[in-house]
């Protein structure tokens, strides 16, 4: 997704780095210190987080997808679709909830270094960042379009409407590129990539959503729940960006209260806030299963904002559950999360063209492949990418001080 989000945040080490919803805590991993296996634990949480994404997509290219959706707006019954909708079932296939937990963990992990004192070049910082999520996207956008052609997609043959929605019989170049221009572009062809704008263009904007956390000084959860009141309000008002944005302030404020953290939190309090947490991102759905009028539930969903926070912060705290979060599979997860939600959609589609009549039973293949997918082009895209980011970040950088230094009159001696 996680982005979302997506670079190497070297927390913990010399250098400043940044990150998102794909974001690889290596360093953190490597290390055995406890503030590192913390930091280990977040990258766990995104992990889980893009496997959500995928088994919400995968759902909804079945032939109980379209009622499961039914239920979802209110207007299904069927008994199958009801218990995966209406029962903890549901947590395994909340999507856009994982998307939030991405938003919020990026704005806590772009924030938290500086907090910390680690200075933010923004000539390093601004074409490091773009080219980090911009690579991947491009690629994966290349993998899509390659898909849609070797799977002579029919869209009209397709039993799911999501399924159809995303089909291409024939593949426009200019889709193509409309994928490829994050921020103006339109994702139709890979629609996960809909919250990269939304990581771009905060990450374009951090500087300010730095100064707006350096100004708060207390009542950090107040603060939090006030951000993601807006956020709720942003959805009815169709203003996607009154909608997201605070999500990624919410994170940069959990940061804040990381940072100011005096005292070592019990283990309790983590086990507290990561269920405590993962309980307030069900509220929208209990208010949906108990038939609150549409208002409230559109505003419920700030819940799900403040519920990602909380276990944000939770996992911070040393505990038995942020141990968890932060054993090998787990970060295991979180190293493949971004490629993974770059690369799952077209490949899961793709598979139910391959066998248009049975989408449920190819699922048994196309999940592993995505998965496999995700490692190679982790390995072959994303951290090659990341790289050359890095490289291209440090020179940037390197070439500005070089003019800097060269300005008429910066060396001259002073007339003796």
């Amino acid at each position: 997704m996680v982005v979302l989000g997506s670079v190497d945040p070297a927390v913990g080490s010399g250098r400043w780095i940044g990150a998102g919803v794909g974001a690889l805590l290596s360093e953190a991993v490597k290390s055995q210190h406890p503030r590192h296996q913390r930091l280990a634990a977040l990258d766990g949480i995104r992990g889980v987080a893009a496997v959500i994404v995928v088994l919400s997509h995968a759902l909804l290219t079945t032939t109980i997808g379209d009622s499961y959706v039914a239920v979802l707006r209110g207007t299904g019954s069927d008994p199958a679709a009801v218990l995966l909708a209406d029962t903890p079932l549901r947590y395994l296939f909340m999507g856009n909830e994982a998307v939030v937990i991405f938003f919020v963990l990026s704005g806590f992990v772009l924030t938290l270094p500086m907090l910390r004192g680690r200075g933010l070049d923004l000539w390093a910082y601004y074409p490091r960042r773009v080219l980090r999520l911009w690579l991947p996207v491009a690629a994966s956008v290349i993998l899509a379009a390659a898909v849609i052609i070797l799977t002579r997609q029919t869209p009209s043959g397709a039993l799911s409407a999501w399924v159809k929605q995303y089909s291409f019989a024939n593949l426009d170049p200019r889709k193509i590129l409309g994928a490829m221009m994050v921020i103006t572009g339109d994702p139709v062809i890979n629609n996960p990539l809909w919250s990269i704008k939304w990581e771009m263009l905060f990450s374009l904007l951090l500087p300010v959503a730095f100064l707006i956390t350096l100004r708060v000084t207390r009542n950090y959860w107040l603060v939090i729940i006030a951000a993601a009141i807006v956020s709720s309000i942003g959805e009815p008002a169709t203003v996607l960006g009154v909608k997201y944005m605070p999500m990624f302030l919410a994170g940069c404020v959990v940061a804040k209260i990381v940072h100011t953290r005096t005292t070592p939190a019990p283990a309790s309090r983590a086990w507290l806030m990561v269920f405590g947490g993962a309980a307030l991102i069900a509220v929208p759905d209990l208010a949906r299963v108990v038939h609150l009028p549409g208002l409230v539930q559109a505003t419920a969903y700030a819940a799900v904002t403040v519920g990602a926070a909380m276990i944000i912060a939770g996992l911070t705290i040393p505990s038995g559950v942020t141990a968890a979060f932060a054993s090998r599979p787990f970060r295991f997860l979180g190293r493949i999360s971004f490629s993974l939600y770059l690369v799952h959609v077209p490949i899961l589609i793709g598979a139910v063209h391959l066998m248009p009549s049975h989408p449920n039973e190819i699922l048994f293949a196309s999940i592993p492949t995505a998965f496999v997918i995700a490692v190679l082009f982790t390995l072959y895209v994303e951290e090659p990418a990341a790289r050359l980011a890095r490289r291209v970040g440090v020179a940037s950088a390197s070439l500005v001080a070089k003019l800097h230094q060269g300005e008429p009159g910066r060396d001259l001696a002073p007339n003796a």
